[in-house]
This record gives C-alpha cells, sequence and structure tokens, in this order.
C-alpha cells in the first residue's frame, strides 16, 4: 500500500511527505527494493532510499534508526537466505517436514492442487491488500498414526500446552506490520552472520550515528537517546532499541570507536523494557543485534575477584547460567588495612560488575548531597482550613501541631524506579492516609486532570507515586520519572517534647543507586503548646 497511498496524494495534487512511515516501510523492505516499473517517475522519486537519506534530517529518531538499519542490513530482505526449493502437489515441505501429496490439508482457502498449486507459506489471494491471505497448511496423520498409542499419550500435554499459545497472541498483535519483517530479517541476518565481517558503515550511515551520540545521556550505567539535541526526554522504548541495533550493526562493520561509545550502557538502558509491546520486540532485536556484536550470543568469562592477596570471589559464567547470586561481605573481614579491589576477568563476551558499599556516615550533610538527584527538604505548619503547606520553613513546632513536610526531586534524566525515602525525627509521627489522617502528598499520575499543578496539558509527564508510611519512615516509589522537578509531602504530628535530628530525605534510581541525593540535615525542636 505505500505505493498506492504516495500515487493517490500526488493524483490530488497533494504533497506526501509522510517520511517516518517511509523509513519503517523501506526497514521493512529493504534498501535494495524498487516500485513497479509502471509507478510514475515522481511517485517512484518519493518512495526512493535517496529521498529518505536527503531527508535524515528531518526524521524523529525512531525514523532515522529505522534509516541506519535499513543502509546497514542486506539491500535485499532475502539476500542472507538461500532460496526455497519450489513446492510439488505431489509432496511437499510442510512446517519444515516431508509430506506426501495425500496427506496435505489446506486450512486458509488455498488451493495445494491444480490449478493454482499453492504451497505454504505464499500468498494465495488477495495480494497486496488488507485482506491478503496466506497458505496456512499442515500434514494429516496417517490411520496407523492416529491410532498410535503415543499420539493418545500426548493429548494432554496438546492440552497444557492451549493457555501458553492463547497468551502468545497479544504479543502477535502487538507488532506493527512492518516489524515482523524486520525481526525476520534482523534475526535471520545476525544468525548467518555469525564470523563473517559486516559491511563497513556508509558515511550517510555514520552522519546518523554522531547525531545519536549527540542526542545520547549517559546516567551511571545506563544510556538512552533523547527525543532531540535539545530535549533532556528519552526518544522511547522503540527508538532507542532500533538505534540500539544500528550501533551493533555499525560496530560489527569496524565503525570508528567514538561512533559507538557508551552502547553497553545503551544495552542497559534498553533492557530494562518488559511487557508484550512492540517496544519490547524492538528491545530484544536490539539487545540480539547487540549480544552478537559483543560476542555475549555465546559468552564464557572466569571473574575472579581479591582484595590485596586475599581471593573474595571466583565464579565461572557463560550466557546458559543462571545469573549469579550478589556477594556481601563485612568490613572487618577484609584484609587490614583496606587495599584495592581488583576484578581479573578471561574468556570471552561482556560482565557487568556493580559494587555498593553501605555505612553510617559520622555526621549528618550540612549542604544537600547531588550525585544525579537534587533534593530539598523543608517542614512547614499545615493550614487546616485549605489544607495546604503555608509560611516559612519551621525549625521548631508546638506539641501537637500537624506540620506538612515536602520533598522536592530534580532531576536532569529520566529516571526509572525512582525511589524517595524521608526519616522522621523522633518528635514527628507520620499521618498514613489510609488510616484516616492527613493528605496522600501523592506527585501526581493516575487520573489526574488537564489543569494539575505544574503538569497541565502534560499531565501524563507527572509520575504517579505510590506511598508506603511506617512509623520511622515515609516512602515513594515511581517506575518512571521524567526529567524536571517532582515533589511529594506527607503530613505528620508533633507528639513528643524534646530536640531532634531531622534527618536528610533521600532519593535514588533503585536499580542504580550510584544515581541519588540528600536533602541537608538540620535539627528540629518539639516545644510545649504556650
Amino acid at each position: 500500500g505505500l505505493v498506492e497511498r504516495v500515487a493517490e496524494a500526488h493524483g490530488h495534487g497533494r504533497e506526501w511527505s509522510d517520511l517516518p512511515t517511509l523509513a519503517v516501510c523501506r526497514l521493512a523492505l529493504g534498501a535494495a527494493w524498487q516500485p513497479p516499473r509502471a509507478t510514475p517517475a515522481a511517485v517512484a522519486a518519493k518512495v526512493s532510499m535517496a529521498a529518505l537519506v536527503a531527508a535524515a534530517d528531518e526524521l524523529p529518531v525512531f525514523g532515522q534508526a529505522a534509516l541506519a538499519v535499513t543502509l546497514l542490513l542486506p539491500a535485499d530482505p532475502a539476500e542472507p537466505n538461500p532460496p526455497a526449493p519450489p513446492f510439488s502437489y505431489e509432496a511437499g515441505l510442510i512446517n519444515g517436514e516431508f509430506c506426501p501429496k495425500s496427506r496435505i490439508v489446506a486450512y486458509s482457502g488455498c488451493v495445494p492442487g491444480p490449478p493454482h498449486d499453492d504451497s505454504e507459506g505464499v500468498v494465495c489471494a488477495n495480494d497486496g491488500t488488507r485482506d491478503e491471505i496466506t497458505a496456512l497448511m499442515t500434514c494429516a496423520p496417517t490411520a496407523a498414526h492416529a491410532a498410535h498409542p503415543a499420539r493418545a499419550a500426548l493429548a494432554p500435554a496438546r492440552a497444557a500446552l492451549a493457555p501458553a499459545r492463547a497468551a502468545l497472541a497479544p504479543a502477535r498483535a502487538a507488532l506493527a506490520p512492518a516489524s515482523v519483517p524486520r525481526l525476520l530479517r534482523t534475526l535471520r541476518a545476525a544468525d548467518d552472520a555469525r564470523g563473517v565481517p559486516a559491511a563497513a558503515p556508509s558515511e550517510a550511515v555514520r552522519r546518523l550515528l554522531r547525531a545519536f551520540q549527540a542526542q545520547l545521556r549517559v546516567t551511571a550505567r545506563t544510556a538512552y537517546v533523547a527525543a532531540s539535541a535539545s530535549s533532556a526526554h528519552s526518544a522511547g522504548q522503540q527508538a532507542n532499541g532500533l538505534a540500539l541495533s544500528a550501533f551493533a550493526l555499525a560496530s560489527r562493520g569496524g565503525a570508528a570507536a567514538h561512533l559507538v561509545a557508551n552502547v553497553d550502557k545503551l544495552a542497559g538502558y534498553v533492557a530494562r523494557a518488559g511487557g508484550v509491546s512492540t517496544a519490547a520486540a524492538y528491545s530484544g532485536v536490539g539487545l540480539a543485534d547487540y549480544d552478537v556484536a559483543a560476542g555475549n550470543d555465546d559468552a564464557r568469562v572466569a571473574v575472579t575477584l581479591t582484595c590485596g592477596a586475599q581471593p573474595l570471589v571466583s565464579r565461572a559464567l557463560s550466557t546458559s547460567a543462571p545469573r549469579p547470586p550478589a556477594y556481601r561481605f563485612e568490613w572487618d573481614a577484609l584484609p587490614p588495612p583496606p587495599r584495592s579491589l581488583l576484578f581479573l576477568t578471561s574468556g570471552v563476551g561482556e560482565v557487568s560488575v556493580a559494587l555498593s558499599l553501605a555505612f553510617v556516615p559520622a555526621a549528618l550533610p550540612s549542604q544537600p548531597v547531588d550525585r544525579g538527584i537534587a533534593v530539598r527538604k523543608v517542614v512547614q505548619r499545615r493550614d487546616g482550613a485549605s489544607g495546604r503547606a503555608v509560611g516559612p520553613p519551621l525549625q521548631a513546632v508546638a506539641l501537637g501541631t500537624v506540620v506538612t513536610v515536602t520533598i522536592e526531586v530534580s532531576t536532569a534524566d529520566d529516571l526509572a524506579n525512582l525511589l524517595v525515602e524521608d526519616w522522621l525525627p523522633a518528635g514527628l509521627e507520620a499521618l498514613d492516609p489510609l488510616a484516616g489522617g492527613g493528605s496522600g502528598g501523592g506527585g501526581g499520575g493516575g487520573d489526574v486532570p488537564f489543569d494539575y499543578p505544574g503538569c497541565g496539558s502534560w499531565w501524563w509527564r507527572c509520575p504517579a507515586f505510590q506511598r508506603q508510611t511506617r512509623k520511622e519512615r515515609v516512602t515513594f516509589y515511581t517506575a518512571a520519572a521524567y526529567a524536571g522537578t517532582h515533589s511529594v509531602s506527607y503530613d505528620a504530628i508533633a507528639a513528643t517534647r524534646g530536640r531532634f535530628v531531622l534527618p536528610p530525605a533521600r532519593a535514588e534510581a533503585a536499580l542504580q543507586p550510584e544515581v541519588l541525593g540528600l536533602s541537608a540535615g538540620g535539627a528540629l525542636a518539639v516545644t510545649d503548646r504556650h
């Protein structure tokens, strides 16, 4: 339908310029595809690769990534595989197995015999339309086969697999029409290309890779391609999955190191996709391409960790082995005085290592700590009439006073799994909204109205925080927080007289705890009412 759509616009005197659609279609069709000979020259020029390359700067990141992958994959979609053997009505291959004429059964309305001689998997009716019919056939069992005891014994197993087959239906429906050829092409090319040098990236591809590098935003162990050079927000899971494919294919083709820098971090970002969706499909293909390029499709690595001369961990890792457990060591178990930790590896493939140190600081931070996240915390009096925080920040409150604790979190990048935790001073007791006390204090999300403060018509960018109230602390969690500033709050009552430490509020990316922030610590006094 691509040529027909362009021809229709051309026939009505309209300018057809749906470049993202063209990029995805060419991804499925291949760089060598040409429109039918009868296609008008003006229409053929509109759908040509030359037109797409010339307009590359006008494409969104997804379209640019699709163009880059199209240029990096074999020009002909069928090129990686040999042609299929001709199908004979007397016998043929059904689901990869030989089947004689007498046992071929067609299910789709196609005709396996004369005059059509339709074969398994070919289009046999309504070519090029939405109602296109593909030949679906099976090989019927012989009478002896049908009566065999083993066939009856397998019936429970087939019945048990029925729910799994039904569960895969959403995945098939989620894939866009152009995604299926793309998935098949990439997986086929990746499988056939093992050990075979890939083609060097062209100047057009290198220009696109430079653009992706300019938009790559690194956050600790992950990185994502932003929607534009001036945007802090991700271009989306699909676009980043396809960009990962482009980087991986270019790396196999010998692209310069600066063009494929931090691709391992991009793979870490893409790997967080889950569920059944088109985005997850593109992410899966991108990770497959990356694993082939990095040698992770069959990784075998031996890892040893030592502290000075003392060995701590020795582990053999492989692609097929389960993920190793986390290791924890007490500080006293390390040889004194503290020595450097040394990681030694040998083998083929990549290994990701994360090292953390849990400790209690000797003194509270007098200034905020910003390691990727800026955190600000303020305690104010709660106005009973309006239910809002009012007045200046408090350092002393009267016994029985209800206060609102507001925590403001700012991040320069989009973050996943943001956790905000605030420990209460001993003189305050948090009011749990689920128990009928205080406000929810969330940060938006859910059925948020369009006039939600700070969000406006961009309400969908306001994260939905889940709150948990405990005796000693209050925590907030959101699966995704966009770059910018977000605030959460909770109410507490002054329950105990005295002077107490006001602990700093902490925010971190739960799966990358090195990305964190602390507000400044302080003190809070709870006095008599008078």
